[in-house]
């Protein structure tokens, strides 16, 4: 282990000391802020042979803060073998593994900890924090809760929370959360990013961006936030800023895989530097399985950029599979969902009237990757009309209209669901949602939300099939780690969809993406036709949201027609989805 120095104080004074007063006259240099001489002290004790636990522990806390985790993990490791009882070391070392990517290890330390001291709020953040990273959504929140009920005053337990609710698409709570994290601790510059990145997500793009200037402004060594910043300049189509900045987070941590999974989507790079580290064996060194992911799909996005379809293939089945392994599958629960509000549909009553004094309902479905961000990006031109994107307004409210029987006051479908708009109505006579899941629930909508219109948005199969696969999806939409899986639930949503609009014919538009990017001008004055909208040029322009765009810097251009067909170049790789496709009589052309 790597020395600390020689000590300030002379050496005949300190070999006149027994190994407590050393203890204590390095506790003493720690709690001053001292953290050399602190170290230098620990160190000492160690070497001598000292069998105090506190030495270990507390030299391996300075250690992590030094970023030496490994040195760090074997002194923690010696000091709960020296003291098993010792709660505070045990979370440490969980929040050491965490860090080294060993997540089921760090998981039981902590756990330990838990048990060991049922009150330690820091032990419950902890866990809760190491649960997220494992994909066990639930459960981290119930333990982060916890952390705050036992100490309203952890900062860092509100913070994580935040993150939690984020990773659970509960954006306006993780607001919440994270600005009172940085209320009770406003130099907190992890909770600053965090706060960067929900409103980011929110479309609150300029907020984001001073929020996460702070970030940075508090910790000019903050990784994550110039990341961070990197995806705001992305959105805000500032291409050259978003590299900067993701190229800031990469000088500062080479292995930062997030970084590099931002820059393998801009194309208008020319300086490429970066990537010949990015596929060497050094960068999946100590990663977690999370950030392994991010770099796999780094690596697939310039395989294919170079036309090398076969090592890119390789690259998204190791991105999946790891996925996969840390989240799993949600199939059998889509397809259980899908029949489970067909049949609730049909059991209802539709609601026949129109109402004169309501805002009108658009509700843009279809399985991600479909066209929804485009079609709404289009019909915003409209000035009356509210782009409220994945907003979750509508699962919120379906739940709460099937679970008020028996209560006074029921309200409708119609009513919750306006009450749940996350965005301000004001002028506005339309309302727009492209939330992922509201195809479950197109029966509802069409037969309970008065004035609303549902316009479904498909593609060639094959070619959604791979678009899936090919993005990054976290714990979203997990069924789109295998390519049978996601075949299979894209069938079954046409299948349905096609029998929802033979009972709301008028009420439900089937879009066609690959024709809308080939001739825009017919299928955009198609759709606004039924809608009842007037055709204006201006249709023809939208501003496109710059997920949706080739990243070429030109927020301008229509979408492309580069990703139209590009199925034959992953036929291997779509190879267990020819045989459902091709027992789709409507299909069947395809692989033909």
């Amino acid at each position: 282990m790597k020395g600390f120095g020689e000590i300030d104080k002379p050496k005949k004074i300190i070999n006149n000391f027994d190994d407590n007063q050393i203890l204590n006259e390095a506790i003493k240099y720690h709690c001053e802020g001292n953290i050399l001489q602190a170290g230098k002290l620990y160190q000492l004790l160690i070497n001598k042979g000292s069998k105090n636990s506190i030495a270990f522990t507390n030299f391996g806390l300075i250690l992590i803060n030094s970023g030496k985790k490994e040195e760090a993990e074997i002194l923690i490791r010696k000091a709960i073998e020296l003291n098993p009882k010792d709660s505070a070391a045990y979370s440490n070392l969980g929040g050491i593994l965490k860090d080294l990517g060993k997540l089921k290890e760090a998981e039981i330390f902590t756990r330990k900890a838990i048990e060991l001291n049922p009150k330690d709020s820091i032990a419950y953040s902890n866990l809760g924090g190491i649960l997220q990273d494992l994909g066990k959504i639930k459960e981290a929140e119930i333990f982060t809760r916890q952390a705050i009920e036992l100490n309203p005053k952890l900062a860092e337990a509100y913070s994580n929370l935040g993150g939690i609710l984020n990773d659970n698409e509960n954006l306006k709570e993780a607001e919440i959360f994270t600005r009172q994290a940085i209320e009770l601790n406003p130099k907190f510059a992890k909770a600053y990013s965090n706060l960067g990145g929900i409103l980011r997500q929110l479309g609150n793009l300029k907020e984001a961006e001073i929020i996460t200037l702070k970030a940075v402004e508090l910790n000019p060594n903050f990784a994550n936030g110039y990341s961070n910043l990197g995806l705001i300049f992305n959105e805000l189509g500032n291409l050259k800023q978003a590299e900067i900045f993701a190229r800031k987070a990469i000088e500062l941590n080479p292995n930062f895989a997030k970084a590099y999974y931002s820059l393998s989507k801009i194309e208008a790079i020319t300086e490429k530097d970066w990537e010949k580290y990015l596929f060497t064996q050094d960068i999946l060194k100590n990663q977690k399985d999370i950030d392994k992911i991010d770099i796999y799909f780094a690596r697939a996005n310039i395989l294919e950029r170079q036309s090398n379809y076969m090592q890119s293939a390789n690259m998204l089945k190791e991105a999946n599979t790891l996925n996969r392994k840390l989240y799993g599958t949600n199939f059998i629960r889509i397809k259980n969902k899908l029949q489970y509000y067909y049949k609730i549909s049909q059991k209802i009553k539709s609601k026949q009237k129109l109402h004169e004094n309501l805002l009108k309902s658009i509700f843009i479905v279809g399985l991600p990757r479909s066209g929804k961000t485009i079609t709404e990006s289009i019909l915003s031109r409209n000035k009356a009309l509210l782009k409220c994107g994945e907003d979750k307004a509508l699962s919120i409210a379906v739940d709460k209209y099937l679970n008020q029987k028996g209560t006074s006051n029921q309200q409708d479908l119609y009513q919750i669901y306006i009450e749940n708009i996350s965005k301000k109505i004001s002028h506005e006579s339309y309302i727009c949602s492209t939330n992922p899941s509201n195809y479950l629930f197109t029966g509802l909508i069409a037969s309970q939300i008065p004035n609303s219109k549902v316009i479904y948005c498909f593609r060639n199969p094959l070619d959604h099939i791979k678009e899936m696969y090919s993005h990054n999806i976290n714990n979203k939409f997990t069924f789109r780690t295998s390519i049978i899986e996601s075949a299979s639930i894209l069938l079954s949503i046409n299948e349905l969809m096609e029998i929802y609009k033979s009972t709301f014919n008028s009420k439900i538009y089937f879009l066609n993406y690959d024709e809308l990017v080939v001739n825009p001008k017919r299928e955009i004055k198609s759709l606004l036709s039924w809608l009842g909208w007037e055709y204006e040029k201006n249709y023809l322009y939208p501003q496109l949201d710059p997920t949706t765009v080739n990243r070429t810097g030109n927020l301008s251009e229509f979408i492309n027609k580069k990703y139209l067909n590009s199925w034959k170049n992953y036929k291997e790789l779509l190879q267990p989805a020819f045989e459902l496709i091709s027992r789709n009589e409507k299909y069947r052309h395809l692989i033909s």
